[in-house]
C-alpha cells in the first residue's frame, strides 16, 4: 500500500494518516519513502483496537515504528490551536494515555 499511496500522501501535503483495519495499535515517525524526515512526511497511525480480537501474527520492528502495542484502547485526537494537535491512545482496560504525540502545522 506505500507504494500505492505515499506519493499522493506527500503531494498533496498528508500531514497524519490515520488507518484501521489490523487490530492492533502502532504510531510511526514522519515517514517518507521508508525513512524518517524532518519535514515532508506523513506520521501514519493505525489503531484497530476497539473491540475485536486483537491480531497475534509476529511483529517485526522497524526503525520508524515510534510506538506499537497489541492491546484494547482507542485513539483521542484533539485540536490545541490552528496549528496542533494532540494525538493520543487510551489503553481501554486503565484509562491510561500509553502513547501521544504533538503534531503541529
Amino acid at each position: 500500500m506505500r507504494h500505492s499511496f505515499e506519493n499522493l500522501l506527500h503531494k498533496y501535503g498528508v500531514d497524519v494518516a490515520i488507518w484501521a483495519h489490523y487490530h492492533s495499535y502502532e504510531r510511526t515517525c514522519a515517514l517518507f519513502n521508508a525513512n524518517c524526515v524532518e519535514s515532508g512526511g506523513t506520521v501514519h497511525i493505525v489503531v484497530g483496537t476497539a473491540g475485536k480480537t486483537l491480531d497475534t501474527e509476529e511483529y517485526y520492528p522497524m526503525e520508524w515504528s515510534l510506538y506499537r502495542e497489541n492491546n484494547f484502547g482507542y485513539g483521542r485526537l484533539t485540536q490545541l490551536s490552528r496549528s496542533m494537535l494532540l494525538w493520543e491512545w487510551v489503553q481501554s482496560s486503565s484509562s491510561v494515555v500509553k502513547d501521544k504525540v504533538y503534531l503541529t502545522k
